[in-house]
């Protein structure tokens, strides 16, 4: 990954992020109003936030910009954002994510005072799902499922002036049994009813709406006006789809569903009618109660980041969400009604399950732990240096593959230790992140066990070349920030022992000289190299001696070269590992390499 675009908004003195801070303006129209609804309490808690943002195909969406209590920030290029030491509301912090080509992104939930909260916000892409002119209306089909009937007259401008010509319609369609539900959906599952009060809702469906004319104008339903909208309803909830139901529309503002008007059902689908757009929610509500509880592995150590589940007797999800930096959980579920819980595993397996019950009041389970029947426990530690080879203080460590992802923080020397539960049949990767410099690593895969040292990692400006690595457990990192040290990369033959086109990865800063050569230039991943790793027989500064058997041919180096620019100024990259034997028989190991070196 090349150098990231993780920016961050400095706030007030009560909100912390990075090393700078400013006054929060008297007047923030981003926060949260504690008089809308009852869902937020005017008192604030501190806490710490990592989030990823990604696409429906499950990429990470780099750029995207991150708004939380009057704070911003933007997502690297593995989508993470961070919120740190940043004051909420304490029953309810609202995130809102926009980026161009991109329905407005939301969650909310309780946050968790003093400790870290993990969120995944999944974007939906716009795309013209249909046109019509405004002047003789028209009927839009939105995903096959949802539809749109808009009849003459039906459009203005969104600033209140008249509009007449081609309608473009950006509609999606958000499926209730959407596994993802609680990543795509905005906000939560909470909602404001006519009169006042706080809700949970049982959703039928949803549906984002944005129209535009041909020029661009942001379009809206004409004041006085309405459009026909008609929503399916799937096969699971038909037999208990009440004939009446509340209509909600999602206030982008304070992150709270709104009631306004009702639909009846028709068939199988609902049928009501909306007088402006955003995002609309065919929904049943309900009185909420407080549930909560805590997760850890069989040996107690609790867990983050595992995606805990409460559903209805119909499958119907009341939202996801993920254990805190404690391996707690609090959220808001439905009062009167059966609801189930349940608790995944590394995997994506269900591990525990438990009937919640239909009463009325608060719920703790307390601890539930965690046998891992089909994944694995682990701890997987490491230390993030800067460019000048420093432990990176208050650091934060990406862990993710296909299903889980985990938060660490280092601590003053910069290294870190996390239990995990990861499934052992996926790919795990880990990513340094220093928030103090918006810089991230290299994304480094991880040998899975019980044990997972990753050594140095090194979170270091692209701009500058460096090698870092690890022998027999001691790291070394060579940097262009070190005075004195050069690095770089070139096209060479280095005589019979390595014929045709080759790459030698160089770094040297006198009397040391570390390298390495690949067979061809071309990007992939290379086994069984029996180049030289390192040429000086001795590293003073680095306190040891290495000396290497360059004829042996008993070196067994992997390098994966993921970037190769092939021209001037531009630039080699990679990781490499493997082992190679010294002039005294003796072998070595080398783990956690990685490289950026200028081609020249």
């Amino acid at each position: 990954m090349r150098l990231s675009a993780f920016v961050i908004i400095v706030l007030s003195s009560l909100f912390f992020m990075t090393s700078c801070k400013k006054e929060q303006p008297a007047s923030d129209p981003f926060a949260p109003s504690p008089s809308a609804g009852t869902l937020y309490s005017g008192n604030e808690v501190t806490t710490n936030i990592f989030g990823v943002v990604k696409n429906e195909n499950g990429f990470p969406i780099s750029g995207a910009s991150v708004s939380l209590n009057g704070a911003s920030v933007l997502t690297d290029d593995s989508g993470i954002f961070i919120f740190e030491d940043i004051s909420v509301d304490e029953e309810r912090a609202y995130i809102k994510v926009t980026k161009a080509g991109y329905f407005l992104g939301s969650t909310a939930f309780i946050p968790s005072p003093n400790s870290m909260s993990t969120v995944r916000i999944t974007l939906i892409q716009k795309t013209i799902t249909g046109t019509f002119n405004s002047n003789s209306g028209g009927n839009i089909s939105v995903n096959g499922a949802a539809s749109l009937i808009f009849e003459p007259g039906d459009i203005s401008l969104d600033n209140g002036g008249s509009y007449s010509g081609p309608v473009n319609v950006y509609a999606a369609y958000i499926d209730p049994q959407a596994p993802n539900l609680s990543e795509i959906m905005p906000g939560d599952l909470r909602a404001v009813n006519a009169n006042d009060e706080a809700v949970v809702l049982e959703t039928y469906g949803m549906i984002a709406v944005e129209m535009f004319g041909s020029n661009g104008e942001a379009l809206n339903v004409s004041p006085g006006q309405s459009v026909t909208l008609k929503m399916p309803v799937s096969s699971s909830q038909q037999t208990i789809a009440p004939s009446s139901i509340p209509l909600w529309y999602f206030d982008e503002t304070n992150g709270n569903w709104l009631e306004e008007g009702s639909a009846t059902l028709s068939g199988s689908e609902y049928i009501g009618e909306v007088g402006h757009f955003s995002f609309w929610n065919v929904d049943k509500p309900y009185p909420g109660r407080l549930f909560s509880c805590r997760i850890t592995n069989n040996n107690g150590t609790p867990l983050s980041s595992i995606l805990i589940e409460m559903k209805s007797s119909n499958g119907t999800s009341f939202g996801i969400e993920y254990s805190d930096q404690n391996g707690e959980f609090s959220g808001m579920i439905p009062a009167g009604i059966p609801v189930d819980l349940f608790v995944y595993n590394g995997c994506g397996n269900i591990e525990y399950q438990q009937s919640l019950g239909n009463g009325t009041s608060s719920i703790d389970l307390g601890t539930i732990e965690l046998m891992n029947n089909s994944s694995s426990n682990g701890v997987i530690s490491g230390t993030l240096l800067d460019c000048n080879a420093q432990g990176i203080q208050n650091g934060y460590v990406y862990i993710a593959d296909g299903f889980n992802f985990y938060v660490a923080t280092t601590d003053n020397n910069g290294n870190f230790s996390k239990s995990i539960v990861y499934c052992t049949s996926a790919p795990l990767t880990v990513e340094g992140i220093n928030p103090s410099t918006g810089l991230s690593s290299l994304e480094q895969s991880v040998t899975l066990g019980p044990t997972m040292n990753m050594g140095n990692i090194m979170v270091c400006s692209y701009n500058s070349d460096y090698v870092s690595f690890e022998i027999d457990g001691l790291g070394y990192t060579f940097s262009e920030l070190i005075q004195g040290t050069q690095i770089r990369a070139f096209e060479t033959t280095e005589g019979p022992l390595f014929p045709g086109d080759t790459i030698k990865i160089e770094a040297q800063l006198f009397p040391e000289i570390f390298y390495f050569i690949i067979p061809n230039v071309q990007l992939n991943t290379y086994s069984n190299c029996i180049h030289p790793v390192i040429s000086g027989i001795t590293f003073p500064a680095m306190k040891m001696t290495v000396p290497i058997n360059l004829t042996t041919g008993a070196n067994s180096i992997t390098v994966n070269l993921t970037n190769w620019d092939g021209f001037i100024n531009g630039y080699a990259e990679g990781t490499f590992e493997g082992t190679f034997v010294d002039d005294s028989g003796i072998t070595h190991t080398i783990t956690n390499g990685a490289f950026r070196a200028s081609i020249g």
